[in-house]
């Protein structure tokens, strides 16, 4: 449980700092409380969520931290995965 908790910490607070660049940058204020209640309202329920789970089922967080095209078996799942990663950042960006 304790080998947790830094990464865990790590997590929130770069979590966090990426959602508040994504809200407030657009915006160009801080002043804007929409976005620090969304910030707030989410990173309480995700780590509500997260810390049921890892006092209910430690196993399930571990196996949810592996994902991506090196974690899957098959050479065919891991072209589709490269595929769907590559093709949901880049088309996105390729449309105006």
């Amino acid at each position: 449980m304790n080998k947790l908790i830094i990464p865990t910490l790590r997590t929130f607070l770069l979590g966090a700092l990426v959602l508040g660049i994504l809200l407030f940058l657009p915006a160009g204020t801080l002043n804007y409380w929409q976005a620090w209640l969304f910030i707030v309202v989410f990173m309480t329920s995700v780590n509500v969520i997260g810390v049921y789970f890892s006092l209910k089922d430690p196993a399930l967080l571990d196996r949810r931290k592996k994902f991506g095209p090196g974690t899957e078996e098959s050479p065919a799942q891991k072209i589709m995965m490269t595929i769907a990663i590559l093709s949901s950042s880049i088309l996105p960006r390729s449309h105006h």
